[in-house]
């Protein structure tokens, strides 16, 4: 062989070094794939721990406000209904707070508020199944003349 001769690959050398770069690829592909992985379910716990954390400061704030407002309350001339929504509003506090820490709401405390969505909000299909709903001729029918009658007292 020459001294300026480059050896020749044969096709079975070629398909084997295809073969290799295209492991070499894909075990390259799958490591930063699972290091993404790893990095996106680390963001994912400490936004939720960050997220618990506000809601849990949050809560003992409220609590502490409807605290407050009992004890305004105790000392001045207030209506029974004042201090009864003062009540409320800490056994609600409270709960809340007892919920978020221990994970289980307190049977004495009342349901939390929920917040009601806006329909404009919704997904297009959902809204529309709802006005769909709301068209149904069995909640927006009227009593009919003879169930009127049926109804109505009878002068005897």
């Amino acid at each position: 062989m020459a001294r300026n001769q480059i050896p020749q690959a044969t096709n079975d050398e070629v398909a084997a070094f295809a073969a290799f770069l295209k492991k070499k690829d894909e075990r390259e592909r799958a490591e930063r794939q699972a290091r993404d992985d790893e990095a996106r379910v680390e963001r994912e716990r400490v936004a939720t721990e960050q997220a618990g954390e506000r809601a849990l400061a949050t809560a003992r704030e409220r609590k502490e406000q409807a605290v407050r407002h009992m004890k305004r309350l105790q000392g001045g001339r207030f209506t029974f209904d004042e201090r009864a929504e003062a009540e409320r509003e800490y056994r609600s506090a409270l709960g809340d707070l007892i919920a978020l820490e221990s994970g289980k709401r307190p049977e004495w405390s009342p349901a939390p508020v929920i917040e009601l969505v806006d329909v404009v909000d919704l997904p297009a299909e959902v809204s529309d199944e709802l006005d769909s709903t709301s068209d149904n001729d069995a909640m927006t029918t009227e009593p009919s003349a003879d169930t009127a009658i049926e109804a109505s007292p009878t002068a005897e």
